[in-house]
């Protein structure tokens, strides 16, 4: 593993474990009957961060180029700052759903 290939992976790390980080503390501020409707709506946020892990992953393996590890990092970032979003106002996430419906 190179040195650019080892910071790419822990700055993904940081940024999924944050985007954990701020969806559990926005879940803890919406009332206990609408957490389940919260997790299904930031469903894509945690399946855009399992999936810049999954190719980081696939890089590591050495199936894919390491160019992919950009990438994978890049989603790993965008998770998280999509959560970081969510976490200023979670309710914002339970109306943007209702209005849509």
């Amino acid at each position: 593993m190179t040195d650019i290939q080892l910071l790419l992976c822990v700055l993904m790390s940081a940024a999924v474990v944050a985007a954990v980080g701020f969806l559990r503390g926005a879940s803890q501020r919406v009332h206990y009957s609408e957490r389940r409707a919260f997790w299904r709506n930031v469903a894509p946020v945690l399946t855009l961060s399992g999936l810049g892990i999954a190719v980081a992953a696939l890089v590591l393996q050495g199936w894919v180029a390491d160019g992919f590890l950009w990438a994978a990092a890049a989603l790993a970032l965008l998770g998280s700052a999509a959560s970081y979003w969510v976490d200023l106002d979670p309710q914002r996430v339970l109306a943007w759903r209702r209005v849509s419906r």
